[in-house]
Formats: structure tokens, sequence, C-alpha cells
């Protein structure tokens, strides 16, 4: 009886090349929808943790006669309590560094994480990623380190006005917030998602805005948002 060895198949070299050629087209087609899906999670987050912190700032208001927290600001607000609290303040070639747990929204809060933006890497380290609307402070501008909160009854439009933001600080566009205390002028808003961000409004909602630089010039984002009172 004659024995017969079984004829082996395999794949031919221009076979091998088509399934490759292929496997990167579909690879280049959903790599950037997995990015984008991530990127919008992320962002989503974002703005989830700005409404808790916003709802935060609501219980304090009731809790303190409908006054917001104070808010400190620059060198000589470090270590001094408000809204939050920061060790060391952020300058250029210096990163900030939070203790969110001794702000004085923290116990309405009770979560160092909902303080930090998934996208914000430098933020991340230092302990914080928001910042509060200088407008809602008193009129020392932080001369004195530390500006307390203003009534709810001086804000004629808080559907408006914002409440926080995700900002950046002198030292660039990928620094965290220095002192959590957004100040027109020296403070801008971030871009860190795909160039816009969110901010919290001070009736408690929130919105992604994807020209960031419109809004913190007071012109008009579809729906009129102001920075002030």
């Amino acid at each position: 009886m004659s024995k017969h060895r079984p004829t082996l198949h395999g794949f031919t070299l221009i076979e091998l090349l088509v399934v490759i050629a292929i496997i990167s087209i579909l690879a280049a087609i959903i790599f950037p929808v997995f990015s984008s899906v991530r990127e919008n999670a992320r962002r989503t987050a974002c703005l989830s943790n700005e409404k808790q912190l916003g709802l935060a700032f609501t219980q304090y208001t009731q809790d303190f006669d409908e006054l917001l927290p104070s808010q400190s600001c620059g060198p000589a607000g470090q270590n001094q309590k408000s809204w939050i609290l920061y060790t060391t303040f952020g300058t250029i070639g210096t990163d900030p560094v939070y203790d969110v747990t001794q702000g004085s929204i923290y116990p309405y809060v009770k979560s160092k994480q909902l303080y930090l933006c998934p996208d914000d890497g430098p933020g991340k380290s230092a302990g914080n990623s928001y910042a509060a609307n200088s407008c809602l402070a008193g009129a020392n501008a932080c001369s004195v380190g530390v500006d307390a909160g203003k009534s709810l009854a001086a804000i004629t439009s808080p559907t408006q006005t914002m409440l926080l933001c995700e900002e950046v600080d002198a030292a660039g566009p990928n620094s965290a917030s220095d002192d959590g205390y957004f100040l027109l002028g020296p403070n801008t808003l971030q871009n860190r998602h795909r160039g816009g961000c969110n901010i919290e409004f001070v009736d408690g909602h929130a919105k992604f805005y994807s020209s960031p630089n419109d809004f913190a010039l007071r012109l008009t984002t579809g729906d009129g948002s102001m920075i002030c009172p």
C-alpha cells in the first residue's frame, strides 16, 4: 500500500500582504474613533466633576446665609482657607500644591477625585484642575490674599454667570491652575478638550464650550454667556 503525504497549503506572500493591508486600513479607521470616544468620556467626566463641585457651592451657600465661599489668590493666599486651599502658589517653574480637603466646600464633596479633570496631567500632580470666578468674590481683587464671597442676591444673571472653569495660568497652556482663582486677563480658559473647555454656572448647569476664548472675551457663544454678573 502506498502512503501519500497530505499536501499542505499555506498563504502566499501576496495573500499575507493583502491581509496586512486590510488590517492596517481597518486600524486607521477604528483607532481615531476609539480615541474620540475616550476623549468624549473624559470630557463628560470633567463636566460631571464641575457639576458636583457646583452643587457643593450651592449647599455651602444654603448653610451660610446665601454667601458664596471666599477665594484665595496669589502668594499671599497660601495656606489661607477658601473654597480651596493651596500650600504652594504656582508660578513659572513652580507647580502649585493643593490640599483640597482643607477647602470650605470639601465637607459637601468628600472626594478629592472630583477636583481632578481626567485630561489634566499637571492638575493631577498639583491636586486640582478647576478655578472659581473671581467676579464672585469681594472687591479686594485678592490684594490681601483672600476675598470674601459675594451674596447670591448680588448675582443678577445666575444662568449666565460663570462659577467654575478650567484655567490656564501665566505659566502656559499646559499648566495647572495656579491658585484656583480665575481672574480675566492674567488667566485664560483651558482648551484641553480638543480646543474646548467645560464651564459651570452659578445656577448649577454646566456646559462644554468649543471656543473658550470667545467666552472669555465676553463675546456671544450662542447664549450670550458672561464671565461677570
